[in-house]
């Protein structure tokens, strides 16, 4: 999550995306995962992810990633990697562009920051739904899947004004609408650009190359449970956990299914 988290997002959504990046993490390294990326880091002293992974106490230790495209968030967080616990440099910072997904694997494939013949943990909090007008979203999850090793995991966000359960009340759907449009122009004046909005579809459609672990599409202050919240407030996130299934060589592209598809853990 970039470097503005706290200027526009309320805290009590900051601190269920929070808590969603930790128990992914959590997740994964009961897995066996030892290899994780996160997309739009911000600085380290605001990451969740940074965080879980110099607390970890798994062996061998978990070491991560923080790619951002901030030239300012890249110069805080080599000075803040400076004189700090050895856990602390289990984190690399890396500036680029997180929606050049196959450079970027690329990128750090070849700098030996990721073995992309093992299982990677990546998690897209809160940053797919910063994509441009000219920026294929789609193929963010798209090249993920191909690219990365069977079982790997990927964490994803995506901000909505449509809940997962219908509102009996009409006007609630409304005022969800209205307060999301609200906060999106707050928001733009703050830190642009302009947050996409996706239906609970639209999200499931956008991890269609993964294999969903239970529940689904939920909410991050939810997840790993369903969301059953009856009045939903804005900015309202959806979240889900995919796991990039088996198939013939993970360097090469594979068809892509209809819509997403749900395991149990």
């Amino acid at each position: 999550m970039t470097s503005w988290f706290g200027c526009c997002w309320p805290a009590s959504r900051g601190r269920q995306a929070l808590r969603a990046t930790s128990r992914s993490i959590n997740y994964a390294l009961g897995l066996g995962i030892t290899q994780f990326l996160e997309l739009g880091s911000g600085d380290p002293h605001i990451s969740a992810a940074h965080a879980a992974i110099a607390a970890a106490r798994t062996q061998p230790a978990p070491r991560i990633v923080l790619i951002d495209h901030d030239v300012i968030v890249r110069a805080r967080a080599e000075l803040d990697m400076e004189n700090q616990p050895p856990d602390w440099h289990r984190s690399t910072f890396v500036e680029g562009n997180v929606f050049a997904t196959g450079w970027m694997l690329a990128s750090l494939a070849k700098r030996g920051l990721l073995d992309l013949d093992q299982r990677v943990c990546v998690l897209a909090v809160d940053i797919l739904h910063f994509g441009e007008p000219d920026i294929n979203v789609r193929s963010v999850p798209r090249r993920l899947a191909r690219r990365l090793a069977p079982g790997s995991l990927i964490a994803a966000t995506h901000l909505a004004d449509q809940p997962l359960r219908p509102p009996a009340d009409t006007g609630v759907l409304e005022d969800l609408r209205a307060d999301t449009a609200r906060w999106r122009r707050a928001h733009h004046r703050c830190a642009p650009p302009h947050h996409l909005l996706r239906s609970p579809a639209d999200f499931a459609s956008l991890l269609a190359d993964l294999d969903l672990l239970h529940p689904g599409i939920t909410t991050p202050g939810c997840w790993p449970e369903p969301d059953n919240t009856a009045n939903p407030r804005a900015p309202y996130t959806l979240a889900a956990v995919g796991r990039v299934p088996e198939h013939s060589g993970h360097a090469k592209a594979h068809n892509a299914r209809p819509q997403a598809r749900q395991r149990t853990r």
